[in-house]
């Protein structure tokens, strides 16, 4: 109850009155932006290029944290996908135009970070990419944008000399990309790009490594690259085969920063997988559904290709290093109480290893 020290003015039937505590009306995080900064315009080649996202938000009611998220768009919807690419993300109607084009499931990228920027690696395909943004009083909104991803592997290279030479770009440009990733240093948040970036390795067995680790130039027989067949199996020297076995070790330094910052809660997955995330109105009032893929599986599923191109390198202390992260994985999981049985997929693949 309240005291009055006078009797208050009549107020007219028609106005309505409604006496309360003082509140405030929160607005949320405004004025926000998606932008794709690396590679313009948006079109880059898998693990040949690291994709740089960045969210621009104002608000009274900081800070914020940021979440990226992406879905994969089906490939027999190139042209109209493209159409949307170029018409840009900056319109009332992008929300609504480029939703129309997933078919499946959000894929967290990224869980909440108070870092604005998102660099990663992505593998072949044409994706939406979805941000999201919260502030201190938990009020969010999300923009979409999209990104296509090419194979830097060309149907037509036919040649042993120009496979080769495709071969050495790719991890030389590779190398960098992961280099950039590793020293964003984003942890376990990383797992689903980079995983799936790494699957996408070439095919090492189609190249010949062994040749000339047996041939010395005091040998006395002639030099095997100088009898390079024209279009059989490429003959590796021994510098762009050390190229590649640097290249498969830093893969493996990432991959095993991944395992190290893997928390409990990555490691034993949500209660529910199926997190419901709140829309932004210009999406819709529903919640967006997101899947949260097993780190476990898809770490997995990488050494599994990982141990697929040591394989024909003749490298044993690759082989070593591979064996120990396997042995790190399995003691982040025993530490977080997680039985690997549970996941007979990813069990499998770590036996293949």
């Amino acid at each position: 109850s309240r005291a009055y020290k006078r009797e208050p003015l009549t107020i007219p039937d028609w106005v309505w009155v409604d006496d309360s505590l003082p509140f405030t009306v929160v607005s949320g995080p405004t004025a926000g932006s998606l932008e794709v900064l690396e590679p313009l315009p948006g079109v880059g080649y898998s693990m040949q290029d690291n994709f740089k996202f960045q969210q621009l938000w104002a608000t009274d009611a900081p800070p914020l944290q940021y979440a990226y998220f992406y879905a994969r768009v089906s490939d027999l919807k190139l042209e109209i996908f493209e159409k949307y690419r170029l018409m840009g993300f900056t319109d009332a109607n992008t929300t609504a135009r480029l939703s129309s084009l997933i078919e499946g499931e959000w894929i967290v990228m990224s869980d909440w970070s108070e870092d604005p920027t998102l660099v990663t690696p992505l593998p072949t395909g044409l994706y939406v990419i979805g941000s999201k943004v919260r502030d201190a009083n938990l009020m969010e909104d999300m923009l979409l944008a999209a990104v296509r991803v090419l194979s830097p592997w060309a149907d037509d290279i036919l040649t042993a000399q120009d496979r080769l030479t495709l071969l050495t770009q790719y991890v030389t440009r590779s190398q960098q990309v992961i280099l950039q990733v590793r020293g964003a240093n984003r942890g376990a948040a990383a797992v689903v790009p980079i995983a799936a970036a790494v699957k996408e390795l070439p095919d090492l067995t189609t190249y010949d490594f062994t040749t000339m680790l047996g041939w010395y130039a005091t040998s006395g027989d002639p030099n095997p690259m100088w009898s390079q067949p024209i279009y059989g199996t490429p003959i590796v020297s021994k510098e762009v085969r050390n190229l590649v076995v640097s290249f498969l070790s830093e893969i493996m330094n990432v991959v095993g920063d991944i395992v190290g910052a893997l928390d409990k809660q990555a490691i034993l997955g949500f209660p529910d997988t199926r997190r419901r995330l709140q829309g932004s109105m210009s999406l819709s009032s529903e919640a967006v559904s997101v899947k949260t893929p097993s780190h476990i599986q898809a770490l997995a599923e990488a050494y599994v290709r990982i141990a697929e191109s040591i394989t024909p390198l003749r490298a044993p202390e690759l082989g070593v290093k591979l064996g120990k992260l396997v042995v790190r994985l399995l003691s982040r999981t025993r530490m977080a109480g997680f039985d690997i049985r549970t996941q007979r997929e990813a069990a499998i693949n770590l036996l293949k290893v």
